[in-house]
């Protein structure tokens, strides 16, 4: 195959375009609670994240540009219970 200098200018473009639209992913979780405590989140639940920073609020989050994916209950160890947020930022 040969290539042109139009081709290769094309791929590179191609190559820096996708490079451009790459976004982040975090996988929060908030503090652990027994099964008998309740547990569900709210605006002032707590969340510690790798990438996006610890003790961070949905509403801090949202204001730093991620956005909400999926919030679950999760099983951790010893009979508790957090939630587990995934958030995105494109």
């Amino acid at each position: 195959m040969r290539f042109t200098p139009v081709s290769m200018l094309c791929a590179a473009f191609a190559c820096c375009a996708s490079l451009a639209q790459a976004g982040q992913a975090d996988i929060c979780y908030s503090p652990s609670l027994p099964f008998t405590d309740p547990n569900l989140p709210t605006s002032t639940t707590q969340f510690d994240c790798p990438l996006a920073g610890q003790d961070k609020t949905i509403d801090q989050l949202a204001a730093a540009g991620w956005q909400v994916v999926q919030l679950s209950p999760v099983v951790t160890e010893n009979n508790t219970t957090a939630n587990q947020l995934v958030i995105q930022k494109p």
